[in-house]
């Protein structure tokens, strides 16, 4: 009687998995689920998650996916490495690979058999075991203050104005180009990057967009940009910067910095080797302090050799 009792309580596991009505789950249909159900639905940046896909599905194609081991995971960096796994839709000159990059695709594999686990897709028989490289360092490349000053002013038109509003604001390519008038409040001396029209979807996003005050040389830009605007209006013509600022800084003989995200490290910087405080820089970029210390908190030679040297003399 009491074991009977019990018996209603006891978890027994489904004898088929719910979601993928299949015997071997393969890399393919994980993947498929995982965009599909998750990255579609709820990411902002969906962009990563598909460039990693075509390698992945390259190496990996119909491969159950409980039998990709340490082994497996080996054989694939080693293969990205050289440069061997190359999709059949690449345009790259390049198939080869950083850790960065290698890193970044397992995860995402590994993110994928993770998120099918929990929704009870799959078995935990069906879970890989995946290694990937580790973190590389963070990426501390930002233009010298005589070379933001002249990336500033020989650009011309809207890339003068995309440059100086990306490094005064700090904020993130996308932000830049989708910001409207609405979002620029001259009487409370704000930027709201985040516009009152985002999508729930835009809201979850871990890309913080915060609100940044509007420093005196932004002004003028601002108040040109503005007038005659109605407040749904774009301040910038729609269209994508990275290229045009990557050409504007190849001309220029700083190809290894023309990426627009380099804007936002210089400010960073910049607030930093002036002495602001990680704080503030964090406030102002909408990250965490650790974050900016980590990433942001770098400083140049000159201004080491300077402490350095007023250190010697006291």
């Amino acid at each position: 009687m009491f074991e009977r009792y019990l018996a209603k309580w006891r978890v027994t596991p489904a004898e088929k998995p719910r979601g993928m009505n299949v015997t071997h789950v393969t890399v393919t249909k994980i993947l498929d689920f995982y965009i599909a159900r998750r990255i579609d639905r709820e990411c902002i940046d969906v962009k990563r998650p598909r460039s990693a896909r075509p390698y992945i599905e390259m190496f990996f194609k119909g491969t159950p996916l409980n039998r990709i081991r340490l082994q497996a995971c080996a054989a694939y960096i080693d293969a990205r490495r050289a440069g061997q796994v190359r999709p059949a839709r690449g345009r790259r000159s390049t198939f080869i690979g950083s850790d960065g990059s290698i890193r970044r695709e397992l995860l995402i594999l590994r993110t994928a058999a993770r998120y099918a686990l929990k929704h009870e897709s799959i078995c935990g028989s069906d879970m890989p075991l995946i290694e990937a490289p580790p973190e590389p360092p963070s990426r501390t490349v930002y233009l010298t203050k005589a070379e933001y000053k002249l990336a500033h002013e020989t650009a011309e038109g809207e890339l003068k104005d995309f440059i100086a509003l990306a490094y005064y604001t700090g904020a993130r390519r996308r932000a830049i180009e989708n910001l409207t008038a609405g979002q620029v409040d001259f009487d409370g001396g704000h930027i709201h990057l985040q516009p009152d029209n985002a999508s729930a979807k835009q809201r979850r996003s871990k890309k913080r967009k915060p609100i940044t005050p509007i420093v005196r040389p932004l002004l003028p830009v601002l108040t040109r940009l503005t007038a005659g605007r109605l407040p749904n209006d774009r301040l910038l013509p729609k269209k994508d910067y990275y290229s045009p600022f990557n050409r504007h800084l190849k001309r220029l003989g700083l190809s290894a910095k023309g990426f627009p995200h380099i804007l936002r490290h210089t400010r960073a910087t910049h607030l930093l080797q002036a002495g602001a405080s990680i704080y503030d820089v964090a406030k102002l970029l909408g990250d965490t302090t650790a974050t900016v210390e980590r990433v942001y908190g770098h400083h140049s030679s000159e201004s080491l050799g300077k402490k350095l040297d007023e250190f010697e003399e006291g």
